[in-house]
């Protein structure tokens, strides 16, 4: 069963309070940096997707992310499968993947997929740009 996919973003932090909700910090197209390799040192990949019906029984949902850098080649070798349970009733699932050291060594585009259920659902394309943050922090996102 294909979720559709409400929004699939990258960003700085999520915060999740008692009661479900989720704060997105600082949403990002595109990342800075004044030399290679860089290293950003907090980085999250979130996604809200809805399913077409409510779930009639528990179903187990194996997801995984995907990085592919401006070459092509991926970038997070043996990536890492994450699992949750949808229960009966349920209509939305929300993933938030983080990353606390990501290593990027290409200026240039590259391209975030979430693979779930050995299926592609969700794709984001981001930049990695030569430049301080004084220019991150003067870019507006279109």
């Amino acid at each position: 069963m294909k979720p559709d996919i409400d929004f699939f973003i990258l960003c700085e932090n999520v915060i999740t309070d008692e009661f479900k909700k989720i704060s997105i910090i600082n949403i990002y197209d595109a990342i800075y940096a004044t030399e290679l390799p860089a290293v950003h040192q907090n980085l999250h990949f979130i996604a809200r997707m809805t399913f077409k019906a409510p779930m009639q029984d528990k179903l187990s949902v194996d997801y995984y992310l995907s990085i592919k850098g401006p070459n092509g080649l991926e970038r997070l070798v043996d990536p890492v499968p994450f699992n949750n349970e949808l229960f009966k009733g349920q209509k939305n699932l929300i993933i938030n993947i983080h990353i606390p050291a990501a290593i990027f060594d290409e200026f240039g585009s590259y391209t975030a997929a979430l693979v779930m259920n050995k299926k592609e659902v969700a794709k984001k394309e981001f930049e990695v740009k030569k430049g301080t943050a004084e220019d991150a922090k003067n870019s507006t996102t279109e």
